[in-house]
Parts: C-alpha cells; sequence; structure tokens
C-alpha cells in the first residue's frame, strides 16, 4: 500500500495525531484470548490496515532489529509464493508457533475466535479470490492450486477469553469501521471505503520493500515455480530484500 517514498510521513502524522493511541484504544475493546499457539490460524494471514500496518512497521524498527533480515526474506517470499504454494504461513510466524510481533498483532488476528469466523468482518474474501484466480487464468495464463483458492482459515475451539465475554459480530464490524476511519486520516477516503487499504501484513511490507519493477515481476516468478518448483527466482530477490533498512 505504502512505498518507502510516502511510509514516513504517514507514520510522522499517525504519530502527531496520536493514531496509534486511538488504534490501542480499538484493540483494547476486545477481550484478551489465550490459545495453545497451534498456528493452524497463521496459514492464511487476515487483511490488517493501513494504520496497523505502520503500527507493526514502527515495532519491528524499534523493537526487532536482529530479526529484520529474516523476517524480510520471509516476506518477499511469501509476496511471491502467497498464491501458488499451499504450504505457505504468515511470515511473522516463529519456528515455536509463537507470532514474533504478538503485541502488536492485528486486529483480526485479536479477533479470531472469538466469533464465528463466516460472521468476522475481516474474512478473506473468498469470491474475490475467485474472481482473482480466474483473471490470472484468463490474463497471464497461471492456473492458481485449488488448495489455494480454496483454502480456508480453520475454526478453533481452543481460543478463550480471558476473564470477558466473547464479542458480538455487530461489536466487531463497528470496531473496524472505527479502525477503518483511522485509514481514512491518513489517505483517501475513497480507497478505505474500497477497503484498499486492508491487506495481509506481508502484503503491506513487500510493497514497501520491494521496488516497482521487482513487484511487477510477480507474475513471471509465479509461472516459474508453477511449471517448475524452483524457487530460485524467489531466493534472489528475498535476499536482496534482506538488506532493506528501517
Amino acid at each position: 500500500m505504502l512505498p518507502t517514498a510516502n511510509l514516513y510521513s504517514a507514520l510522522a502524522f499517525a504519530e502527531t495525531n496520536r493514531l496509534f493511541d486511538r488504534l490501542e484504544q480499538i484493540y483494547a475493546a476486545l477481550p484478551p484470548t489465550t490459545c495453545k499457539m497451534c498456528g493452524e490460524c497463521c496459514a492464511d494471514p487476515p487483511p490488517a490496515a493501513l494504520i496497523e500496518y505502520l503500527h507493526v512497521y514502527r515495532y519491528i524498527r524499534d523493537r526487532l532489529p536482529e530479526k529484520q533480515p529474516e523476517l524480510l526474506e520471509k516476506t518477499v517470499a511469501f509476496f511471491y509464493l502467497e498464491l501458488v504454494e499451499p504450504q505457505q504461513h504468515c511470515p511473522f510466524l516463529g519456528a515455536d508457533n509463537r507470532c514474533v510481533i504478538y503485541e502488536v498483532r492485528p486486529f483480526a488476528c485479536r479477533l479470531y475466535g472469538l466469533i464465528n469466523e463466516e460472521k468476522s468482518p475481516v474474512r478473506r474474501d473468498r469470491e474475490a479470490l475467485a474472481e482473482l484466480a480466474e483473471k490470472y487464468r484468463e490474463e497471464y495464463g497461471i492456473v492458481l492450486p485449488q488448495a489455494v483458492v480454496e483454502r480456508r482459515t480453520p475454526a478453533c475451539s481452543d481460543v478463550v477469553p480471558a476473564g470477558a465475554p466473547r464479542i458480538s459480530a455487530r461489536r466487531a464490524e463497528n470496531l473496524l469501521t472505527a479502525l477503518l476511519m483511522l485509514d481514512a486520516q491518513i489517505v483517501n477516503p475513497e480507497l478505505v471505503l474500497e477497503r484498499i487499504t486492508m491487506l495481509p501484513l506481508p502484503l503491506h511490507l513487500a510493497i514497501t520493500v520491494l521496488n516497482d519493477g521487482l513487484r511487477a515481476r510477480r507474475f513471471e516468478v509465479m509461472k516459474t515455480y508453477l511449471e517448475t518448483g524452483s524457487r530460485a527466482l524467489v531466493d534472489k530477490y528475498s535476499r536482496r530484500a534482506a538488506g532493506f533498512r528501517f
């Protein structure tokens, strides 16, 4: 959503206008939860608002300097393989099944397990994904694996609210609206209404890290991977991204 040239002005605006404080208030309206940390819900990162991405970016910059190269490589790999490799997981999931950005995880991650996924206001748009798959087939000759097109975040009965009741779908929708209103202060509100500011966190970060040319090679990388199974291009661009400076 935000290339590097626009990122820091957006960060400065959010900090000056205390948008991160308001974001934390929205998060605080959700009951805290506990779970078994199995990592199954991290197979398909849900959409995150632009303000949430800025919040996470700042956290990685300030709190996780030693993890930045690894996160960048995994994020770029996710950008290229998200739609062609069914076994992808969120780049922010550690080897121990712990989220490395848990403290600043997005609204959708905090909401998971609190309401039925079919009623979640931040679930993946399955119809849009099917339409995207058809577009890729017709325009680029790329046939997305059915396992990707039909991928679903599994329901989980292990998420337990800690000392608070679960919330209603209407309450969740209202909180999401408040969240998107923060985005509308940063970018054109029309983009927010169309949910263009809502992307999985790895894609937000990849757009910042990769230049226009490397982003445009996504189709080439996807097609090569599907036809040959080779990760050579993925690894090449991932290593290059690891030198990005926050």
